[in-house]
């Protein structure tokens, strides 16, 4: 079992090695994927996988999107491994 990090609108983005995975940590960066922490410490993503938008609801659609990056609404850090 290891843990990793996604969510329905851009899929699986991060990724704990399986010969390294480190617990309470969600992981590496998949390959084509960047990422970003906002000022807030909200966890932002850019990729070829980011959704183009919420069905019919383009007011809910330009609250989750900044320039590109997909506002995810979750906060994170990044440790000393990355």
């Amino acid at each position: 079992l290891i843990e990793g990090y996604g969510l329905t609108e851009g899929g699986v983005t991060h990724l704990n090695p399986i010969k390294r995975a480190k617990i309470g940590c969600i992981g590496k960066l998949l390959p084509n994927v960047e990422c970003k922490l906002m000022p807030d410490g909200e966890i932002a993503l850019k990729g070829p996988f980011n959704f183009s938008g919420y069905y019919k609801d383009t007011e809910a659609t330009a609250k989750v999107f900044e320039d590109g990056w997909l506002l995810t609404g979750d906060i994170g850090t990044v440790d000393e491994e990355g």
